[in-house]
């Protein structure tokens, strides 16, 4: 009998997951994508499936080893407003986007896990505010749970495998995905944020803060940064170096 024993660089390789790319990047590429549509992606989803899940299939092709739903945008406020569906309408067509992921992920006939894609409150205000944080004063806590929990509910309802909670301006918006995650004792979350520097959200919060805050929740699988400035990567990971909780890992997919 042979036995592998794998080197500790290839132990390390073996760890390593690679996400899925931009979804709305490919899209627009292979010319199924409004970048105007305040509904964004979502409206795809609605109206065109078949080209979420062939998106999907791409990713996977290309070696990706989790793909993230296409629910990043959408919103039962969202459909209802600018697609003038009703509430219950709108629940399933968020609904669909784990569907239309687990379909893409059964054809390829690999194993690849299906992420749940949260975006944060600002994404619905079309402002950009998700890079700047500027809603957080104004928005409750109770305000961002209350939208939070409805996405997560349906998501969670269709089996997801963990959830991403993408593009965070700050660490008050995670703490209260944190906490809803609590719900749903049996899933796991990463949880990935936008910032200025590397060093500090785009709210402003130092990621010292982040991590030992975020490091109490042992559902949170996962710590880093997307939508960002690819030099910004090297400070965040200097300071995750004795910072990030034991139990958690870096999670990093910045633009480009």
């Amino acid at each position: 009998m042979l036995i592998n024993c794998p080197s500790k660089q290839e132990k390390a390789m073996e760890d390593i997951k690679i996400l899925d790319g931009g979804l709305c990047t490919d899209l627009f590429i292979n010319g199924g994508f409004n970048q105007k549509d305040p509904l964004w992606s979502a409206r795809v989803l609605y109206e065109k499936p078949e080209e979420i899940m062939k998106a999907h299939l791409r990713f996977i092709k290309a070696g990706s080893d989790v793909v993230s739903t296409c629910s990043y945008q959408a919103s039962v406020q969202g459909y209802m407003e600018h697609a003038q569906v009703t509430k219950e309408k709108a629940e399933k067509i968020i609904g669909s986007s784990v569907d239309v992921a687990k379909q893409a992920v059964q054809e390829s006939g690999r194993r690849v896990l299906v992420a749940g894609s949260i975006s944060p409150y600002g994404a619905i205000l079309h402002d950009m505010s998700e890079y700047t944080g500027s809603y957080i004063d104004t928005t409750s806590e109770q305000q961002l749970s209350d939208f939070h929990k409805t996405n997560i509910r349906i998501l969670a309802s269709k089996g997801v495998d963990l959830f991403a909670f993408e593009t965070l301006p700050s660490l008050k918006e995670a703490l209260v995905l944190a906490e809803i995650l609590r719900e749903y004792p049996t899933l796991k979350a990463w949880v990935s944020f936008s910032n200025k520097n590397g060093t500090h959200t785009c709210y402003g919060e130092p990621f010292e803060e982040v991590f030992k805050a975020l490091g109490n929740y042992h559902q949170i699988i996962a710590i880093g940064l997307n939508c960002c400035k690819s030099e910004t990567i090297s400070s965040f990971i200097q300071l995750a170096h004795g910072n990030l909780a034991k139990h958690q890992r870096l999670i990093i997919y910045p633009n480009n």
